[in-house]
């Protein structure tokens, strides 16, 4: 799937199970109940994407087979995952993936991860000099803080 408006549908946008797969690059998902599901040992990249405005979660992974090779399992890459009503990201009921730069924010829950899966999941490194945090290279900023932005200091006048 490339270069698609998917928007409006009553359950998924782009939705994989059973061992299937899918490839979707420089889509735009919205309004729909959930962005993007992977569930049942299925795989997919999603790349360049823009999954925003979903009414439950942007995307879901779910029971993925922890045996496969890292570049078999979901691949979750350099997508904007934005102002969906419940989660930005889930990865639950054995779970696993590759998650690298993307941005996740104005979500009422930007990420969810059960601890089993997070045990699988592979986070995209941080670039040379940059703080490493839980997400990796992912940048997460919560829906509070996009409220209520930390306030800044006024200039000082310095004196002549």
């Amino acid at each position: 799937l490339t270069t698609n408006n998917i928007h409006n549908n009553y359950h998924c946008g782009v939705e994989v199970r059973d061992q299937g797969g899918v490839t979707a690059t420089e889509n735009t998902l919205n309004s729909n109940n959930f962005g993007v599901m992977i569930a049942r040992t299925s795989s997919g990249t999603l790349e360049n994407n823009k999954i925003c405005g979903n009414f439950i979660t942007g995307v879901e992974i779910s029971r993925c087979d922890y045996e496969l090779e890292e570049e078999e399992l979901p691949q979750i890459t350099n997508n904007v995952i934005s102002n969906n009503l419940e989660s930005g990201l889930k990865l639950w009921h054995r779970a696993a993936a590759t998650l690298s730069a993307n941005t996740i924010e104005g979500n009422l829950e930007e990420v969810k991860i059960t601890p089993r899966s997070r045990r699988h999941t592979r986070f995209g490194e941080a670039e040379e000099g940059e703080v490493r945090g839980m997400m990796g290279n992912n940048k997460v900023r919560e829906l509070k803080d996009i409220l209520n932005p930390p306030e800044e200091e006024p200039p000082t006048e310095e004196a002549e």
